[in-house]
């Protein structure tokens, strides 16, 4: 019954060979196959597997999959373990799923057109093989289902992002990358939170040394997240000095000659217009200034904020591989790679991903990147920021005006309710900003909005 079974199975496939190919059975004369089958005992039989998650990648320079079988002759069953990576593909001929009477066997069918045979060899159990895909640094059970239990919340959510990289849809992976940064964790807190966490620390440290509150509240003051300032001028230029703006102080990294031609030559404006943001070319009639020093000095700082703004709008998550260094991300970023290797150190945290470079943004750095941006801002405009050019950079920066106007405030600045007309006539509300306007006496440290304190407990 087996043998005619085999030789229904050979013919069935002749058949389909002649379909496939209709020119060999429309032929003068038919050809005669000789149909062979190989003993169990004549050699190892091949096996036959599937993988239902998909075949591992073979393309590249992708490692190829090594394979080894175990087998168990007490309960006549073989395993096939595939390897690759930290990724083993597992299969058993003696599955839960063949725990049930089989109805057939399975054979593979080799056809030498030379000689004009057709030999049938039984695969291995006489079934095909699942190949189950499993993690390394995770335990299975039977079922495939992970048995071992994470000790740790933030362990549980690493085992399930592994998984989610290792066979989640792209949208998948876009979602659980969106869903973790919006996660809010202790290193990311920057708001009043964190300054009432600091302020307690502050008091209970100026406890034990007998400290005042105004001294714990000048301490606390020292610790804002600003670029580098001096508390005890009171004039914007020595306040916030341009040249300590510039990380690395390489002034000359600055697309300032771009920016002095673009005044002066309609050619180079366009050429302007196409390579810097809209608020930078907006702006380019602060260039316009007799005094020659003063407007290479505007130019700096507006070249600075054209730098910023693109660091700004960068996405928080950066990647360059070791081919193509920073050249190709300079270029992106409509910069010279010292500067942008220099805004990366000061706005981004580096780490090394396989052959690739890589920078994430957290809160705090892009808080510090803004409060740097708008200081550039100041300096540019000399102090004042009318209503008009207010919204300008709202726009650029895509903020609400409220939360664009709190920023301002953390830098020292004043801000004064204002409105602004739309093309269809109507109002809209906007600010009027400065920062230690000509004639003032007042330092920069007594610009700073005070810390809100909490609520005694």
């Amino acid at each position: 019954s087996c043998l005619c079974n085999v030789y229904l199975v050979a013919l069935l496939l002749y058949q389909l060979f002649c379909f496939a190919h209709p020119a060999a059975s429309h032929m003068g004369k038919r050809r005669r196959v000789e149909i062979e089958t190989r003993a169990p005992d004549q050699g190892a039989p091949p096996f036959v597997c599937y993988f239902p998650t998909g075949p591992p990648s073979t393309s590249g320079q992708d490692e190829a999959v090594q394979f080894t079988i175990y087998e168990n002759p007490s309960v006549k069953s073989t395993i096939v373990v595939g390897s690759k990576g930290n990724m083993d593909y597992v299969g058993n001929t003696a599955g839960s799923e063949y725990a049930g009477p089989q109805p057939c066997s399975y054979a593979v069918a080799v056809y030498d057109k030379e000689a004009g045979k057709l030999q049938l060899l039984p695969v291995q159990g006489g079934k095909v093989c699942r190949m189950e895909a499993r993690l390394h640094a995770l335990d299975y059970g039977a079922s495939g289902q992970d048995v071992q239990a994470a000790d740790t919340r933030e362990a549980r959510l690493a085992m399930n992002k592994r998984l989610v990289d290792s066979f989640g849809s792209t949208r998948r992976r876009r979602e659980l990358n969106a869903k973790e940064e919006g996660i809010v964790r202790a290193e990311k807190l920057t708001g009043q939170s964190a300054i009432v966490d600091l302020l307690r620390q502050q008091a209970a440290k100026a406890a034990a040394e007998g400290m005042s509150k105004e001294a714990v509240m000048k301490r606390s003051a020292e610790s804002r997240n600003l670029p580098p300032h001096h508390p005890e001028a009171s004039v914007l230029e020595a306040a916030y000095r341009l040249d300590e703006l510039v990380p690395g102080g390489n002034m000359g990294a600055l697309e300032v000659a771009k920016l002095l031609r673009a005044v002066e030559e309609e050619e180079a404006r366009q050429k302007a217009e196409r390579y810097f943001p809209p608020y930078v070319v907006s702006r380019l009639e602060l260039l316009h200034d007799p005094d020659k020093s003063k407007a290479k000095q505007r130019a700096h700082a507006l070249a600075l904020v054209a730098a910023l703004l693109n660091m700004a709008a960068a996405r928080p998550s950066l990647k360059c591989d070791d081919k193509t260094g920073l050249t190709q991300l300079a270029s992106r970023l409509r910069m010279r790679e010292e500067l942008l290797a220099e805004l990366l150190s000061t706005f981004y945290v580096h780490s090394r991903d396989g052959n690739q470079d890589k920078y994430e943004r957290p809160s705090q750095q892009h808080n510090l990147l803004l409060a740097y941006l708008l200081v550039a801002v100041m300096l540019a405009e000399g102090g004042m920021l009318a209503a008009q050019q207010f919204e300008a950079l709202r726009l650029e920066l895509k903020m609400d005006p409220q939360d664009l106007a709190t920023r301002f405030r953390e830098i020292g600045a004043t801000c004064s309710a204002a409105q602004v007309k739309e093309e269809e006539g109507a109002a809209r509300r906007s600010y009027r900003v400065t920062l230690l306007p000509g004639g003032s006496t007042k330092p920069l440290g007594e610009c700073f909005p005070p810390p809100k304190l909490g609520k005694r407990k």
